[in-house]
């Protein structure tokens, strides 16, 4: 069996990660990871050692240094953050001491720059990993309009997506719905909007900035709760800041009696999602995530002034609302719609839960031809 040497930045990336880092144990591989926080964090609580990562570049680079000497893998399995980080800098290592290297792609923004650290002027061949594993042949398409040779990259769906697919339909989904709603204190007569919040200031930089999108979380809130606000009946509303944001960003928004203050900190993301009668979010797999299970959802992108990065928007199945003053009939249609079935129009590589055991299949492959 191998050994196997992890490492993720984002939470996203580490979800993605984990059920198949699972599956690699039960079939006997061995295991040592290193993440950043909120990342490791996410893997200590699933039940795997892990080693903190901070710093800057250097410090990555370092660190992934150490930990290839020390563990001497057989192959470097890491996910991706949207800007290259400790993954990018274990992909390097692996590259330039002849260990095979797979990255999984959770989500469809940032594409090269997973990969391009800041100092790299272009994407070169060490600079990537041998494999990529990606969601579905949309992104394939994208990603070789990007310059990534079509060779690295390898469709297998989304691992994250597997065990959400399948919880959806089984009783655990109806008693975290219930749970979820009575720990809001949601009646079952009243309707529940859950905005995902994302720390798009920090990622994409304050207005006048080059990368600005001509809206931030702040600004999307702000549309979604004066859109609420003129409805009538008010649905309630709960919001869920991002693991990136610092803690208590939104502690002022429950100043209404529309928005149920602070308690989306604390309940889960999967259990907000099935109380939902209605998602918001900009670009989040939130979205995604809920147009898995049927829930409605608004991709709510104000004054958008760039590509939508919103993958449902790319592919045209669900376009974003960039004109607030449509955004109050847009929520009560939401609303309105209940158990949608759209799984028949989304990727395959997306409903068909077995994204994991694609993912270990290229993985095991790998160190096998090597």
């Amino acid at each position: 069996m191998a050994r196997i040497l992890v490492a993720a930045g984002d939470p996203g990336g580490a979800a993605a990660l984990l059920p198949v880092m699972h599956a690699l144990v039960a079939r006997g591989h061995e295991l040592r990871s290193i993440a950043g926080d909120p990342a490791a964090r996410m893997f200590t609580e699933a039940g795997f050692d892990c080693l903190l990562a901070n710093g800057m570049w250097s410090n990555h680079i370092a660190a992934a240094e150490i930990a290839v000497t020390s563990n001497k893998p057989d192959l470097i399995l890491a996910a991706t953050s949207m800007l290259a980080g400790v993954e990018a800098a274990f992909v390097r290592t692996g590259k330039r001491d002849g260990i095979p290297t797979v990255c999984v792609l959770d989500a469809w923004v940032n594409y090269r720059k997973r990969f391009i650290n800041p100092d790299d002027m272009m994407m070169l061949p060490s600079t990537l990993p041998d494999v990529i594993t990606v969601m579905d042949d949309f992104t394939v398409r994208e990603m070789v309009d990007l310059g990534f040779p079509p060779a690295v990259l390898q469709v297998v769906g989304q691992p994250a997506f597997d065990s959400w697919v399948e919880r959806s339909s089984s009783p655990m989904w109806a008693r975290m719905q219930a749970d979820a709603r009575r720990a809001l204190s949601v009646r079952d007569d009243e309707c529940l909007v859950v905005f995902f919040s994302q720390p798009l200031d920090n990622d994409y930089g304050p207005p006048g900035s080059p990368l600005h999108r001509g809206y931030d979380q702040h600004t999307a809130f702000t549309a979604l709760q004066h859109a609420i606000a003129g409805l009538n009946p008010k649905p309630r509303l709960v919001i869920k800041p991002h693991p990136r944001e610092p803690v208590g960003a939104y502690e002022q928004a429950g100043t209404t009696g529309t928005v149920i203050p602070c308690l989306g900190e604390s309940i889960s993301t999967d259990s907000l999602t099935a109380a939902a009668d209605l998602v918001v979010s900009m670009t989040s797999v939130t979205l995604v995530q809920a147009m898995l299970v049927g829930t409605p959802i608004i991709s709510l992108q104000p004054n958008l002034r760039v590509d939508d990065a919103n993958v449902l928007g790319r592919m045209g199945i669900t376009l974003p609302v960039t004109d607030i003053s449509v955004l109050p009939s847009a929520i009560n249609r939401g609303l309105a719609e209940k158990g949608l079935n759209v799984q028949s129009h989304l990727p395959q590589t997306w409903t068909d839960s077995r994204s994991t055991g694609r993912t270990v299949a290229v993985i095991e492959h790998l160190v096998k031809d090597y």
